[in-house]
């Protein structure tokens, strides 16, 4: 069984590339107030420096270095995605999309191996975790399909096509002085 994957022109309602440099800078300053929030509240704390964290829609327990160095690569790919959909330039948004996508399938592993273990002691914490964790997730894969539809756009653009005229049949038309023959 195959199945295609849609192809998006519009995001919302702006063209494909405006949506996706939108959605860059949403992505880089929400990245940049996470880790502003977080080292800002997480050294003040001399205590055992873990903090409840929400990446990518999965809430867990870390360490605030490990926050830190988690939203730092994400604004680093949001820059990365915001001049590459800024300058056109493939070989950006590919790297952004390949990390994306394996971030977002590591986060999946995460969320369903955290889950798997805990008990539900709370079922209205795990129902708005589990909703959280869908909406990020949904947001992350919109985000993946909205740059494969710019970078299959940007390829199919640039193939070189040719044509053969000398295969083109010419036809003349009928020879007439210029009266009707009826």
């Amino acid at each position: 069984m195959r199945v295609e994957i849609p192809t998006c022109t519009r995001c919302f309602c702006l063209p494909l590339r405006y949506g996706i440099i939108i959605s860059g800078y949403v992505h880089l300053i929400s990245s940049l107030m996470v880790v502003l929030l977080e080292t800002s509240t997480g050294f003040e704390i001399a205590s055992p420096r873990h903090a409840m964290v929400v990446y990518r829609g999965v809430m867990f327990f870390c360490q605030i270095w490990l926050i830190v160095i988690l939203y730092s690569f994400e604004i680093i790919f949001s820059i990365i995605l915001i001049v590459g959909a800024h300058m056109k330039k493939t070989s950006m948004l590919q790297a952004f999309y390949y990390y994306s996508m394996t971030t977002t399938l590591a986060v999946l592993v995460i969320f369903l191996m955290v889950r798997y273990d805990d008990d539900i002691k709370n079922i209205n914490n795990h129902i708005i975790e589990s909703t959280l964790a869908f909406c990020g997730f949904v947001f992350q894969i919109y985000l993946l399909l909205l740059i494969r539809s710019e970078l299959k756009k940007v390829k199919d653009r640039s193939q070189l096509t040719f044509v053969n005229h000398i295969s083109e049949i010419i036809v003349d038309g009928p020879m007439s002085e210029g009266r009707n023959p009826l």
